[in-house]
């Protein structure tokens, strides 16, 4: 039997494990839970666990809910080591909190959504004021350009508009014409150098610069400060959420299903199929031509909800 509850035998094993993210025990959601369901976190079973997962901490990332059943596991180890004698860990044994198990849930629970090439075109229609540049960014981040580091100082040398291609450091990745013709206007300087609520106007801080600027001195803070705010306006402007990360993540999983001709049967095959093997030589190869450097295994894992969605939607058992 436990002699202290949850609470204190979480303080205790947090002290134990400085360098362990503390969240999923100090936002207090797990001890709200025990007093709604009225059981101890160690009574609690997988349909349980499940439940607080998607219905009250609401997890809708597949990185969010493996730390929650990573901590909880260890801490559920832990206890079992420190405190009791034959008890399983629910974390291991069980069939509902296997990983994939959980995705499943996930994908079923949560909307998983990436832009296809019509959503796209419709951001790039709300993009609002100094429309050239905020689609230009838009595209630029669907099209390849994986992070705002490589396109604040994006340089005109680097633009290639009659091949449509982007150079990057480590790569050369293809661009639409519709991107090219854009990057074009900006390095002829043909968009308008409007002024600014503040007084700002866009500006080129550097001869070599791609992208104009609103901004009252020149850092790499202020520069993507200023590229997000274009994105925030556009969220506002179309109501749906937009960011870098995930025109970039739309951009990538439509290359993929582009490659594999845009049947779900094969894409599932190439981002789920054999899934305990380290490489993946048929992925590998598609992100490579695609001129994507991201490892095979990671956009397995950054894909698996959305994967575990499709498998969901034609019987994929739960359990």
């Amino acid at each position: 039997m436990i002699k202290i509850d949850t609470r204190q035998l979480s303080e205790e094993f947090l002290q134990c494990h400085t360098q362990m993210n503390t969240y999923p025990f100090t936002n207090n959601r797990i001890f709200e839970y025990e007093k709604k369901s009225g059981k101890n976190f160690f009574e609690m079973s997988d349909k349980d666990f499940v439940e607080f997962f998607f219905d009250e901490v609401k997890i809708n990332s597949v990185a969010t809910l493996d730390c929650y059943r990573t901590i909880y596991s260890g801490f559920y180890r832990w206890c079992i080591e420190k405190y009791y004698t034959g008890n399983r860990n629910i974390f291991e044994e069980s069939v509902y909190l296997d990983p994939d198990t959980l995705a499943a849930y996930m994908a079923k629970k949560c909307s998983i959504y990436y832009y296809n090439e019509e959503d796209v075109e419709f951001l790039c229609q709300k993009a609002g004021e100094c429309s050239v540049l905020s689609e230009a960014i838009i595209r630029c981040f669907y099209e390849g350009v994986s992070s705002y580091d490589e396109l604040i100082h994006l340089q005109k040398e680097q633009i290639d508009a009659t091949n449509h291609r982007i150079r990057l450091a480590d790569r050369s990745i293809a661009i639409s014409a519709r991107l090219s013709f854009l990057l074009e206007k900006l390095i002829l300087g043909e968009v308008k150098m409007e002024a600014g609520r503040n007084g700002y106007r866009l500006q080129r801080f550097a001869e070599g610069d791609v992208l104009l600027f609103r901004i009252a001195r020149d850092t790499d803070v202020n520069r993507k400060q200023f590229l997000k705010r274009r994105l925030e306006r556009v969220s506002e402007c179309a109501d749906v959420k937009v960011t870098a990360k995930l025109l970039y993540q739309s951009g990538l999983l439509q290359a993929l299903r582009k490659a594999c001709g845009n049947e779900d049967e094969r894409l599932i095959e190439v981002l789920y199929g054999n899934k305990n093997k380290k490489t993946n030589f048929v992925l590998d190869n598609m992100l490579k031509e695609n001129g994507y450097t991201i490892r095979s295994s990671r956009v397995r894992y950054m894909f698996k909800p959305y994967i575990l969605q499709l498998l969901v939607s034609q019987g994929f058992p739960l359990s």
